[in-house]
């Protein structure tokens, strides 16, 4: 089982033709960059996803997008381990820098000792939960401008 994992589905209207989905799925992937995109089936898997814009960007690891076309819904599963390691690396060197620069020795007090892993978990949380708004609503698009079936004519 793996670790650090969110899961969830985007529904998907009666006329999206649910086996053109998982390609047009993987064509956005492409689009955003996304890394080894592959489609098997109903499921497409990618690796290194990042969404948002350059400023506000959410970086997820291994992603797996499946189609079901009975409950007509997306279920995605997105791992966030990439997420929160890149974080503990940036607060790392941030605090590294302040706590050794002869110029923020106020930073070496128990307050801040104290304040710097807050800071990260609420980095973090909020990071995580903006990336996956931002995934969510990149999948909601995605499905809304997917190709429809043929109407049949009565």
């Amino acid at each position: 089982m793996r670790s650090l994992v969110e899961i969830g589905t985007v529904n998907f209207e009666p006329d999206v033709d649910p086996s053109s989905l998982p390609l047009h799925l993987a064509e956005w992937l492409n689009n955003i960059h996304a890394k080894e995109v592959e489609v098997r089936g109903n499921r497409v898997m990618f690796k290194r996803v990042r969404v948002g814009s350059y400023r506000s960007a959410a970086s997820f690891g291994l992603g797996d997008l499946t189609v079901n076309p009975e409950s007509r819904e997306v279920r995605y599963s997105l791992s966030y381990r990439r997420l929160v390691i890149s974080s503990i690396i940036a607060f790392g060197i941030a605090a590294t820098f302040l706590f050794a620069s002869p110029g923020f020795a106020g930073f070496r007090s128990s307050k801040w000792v104290i304040f710097f892993p807050i800071l990260w978990l609420f980095v973090t949380c909020a990071n995580f939960v903006t990336g996956i708004s931002k995934f969510e609503g990149f999948l909601e698009r995605c499905v809304a401008s997917a190709p429809r079936m043929p109407k049949r004519s009565s």
